[in-house]
């Protein structure tokens, strides 16, 4: 049985829903793929209009040389992605290096 994005609708309308209800003004991100759906549903709600959501992502420290996945998929629309290895910073202009975050 395939995935099927028809099945996908419901729970973003959830959690954009959700989203919107919240007090905060910004998503913090720190590398696990759960956090990928909430920052495109905090997309969403930008482009439609209905808040402004600043998306902020750090990559985890383990990635020395590549981004994660979330990393790659959440580089586009970050506000502010900041990564722990300055080589990064050369592959991805966008980032910014800001050293161990522990």
């Amino acid at each position: 049985r395939g995935i099927c994005a028809a099945n996908n609708f419901p729970g973003a309308a959830r959690l954009c829903k959700l989203i919107r209800c919240m007090s905060g003004a910004q998503v913090l991100c720190n590398g696990p793929g759960t956090c990928v759906p909430v920052a495109y549903a905090s997309l969403l709600l930008r482009v439609f209009r209905f808040r402004r959501v600043r998306i902020a992502f750090t990559e985890s420290v383990a990635r020395t040389k590549r981004l994660s996945l979330s990393g790659k998929l959440l580089y586009p629309i970050a506000d502010s992605f900041m990564v722990q290895w300055p080589q990064l910073v050369g592959q991805y202009p966008r980032a910014r290096y800001v050293g161990f975050v522990i």
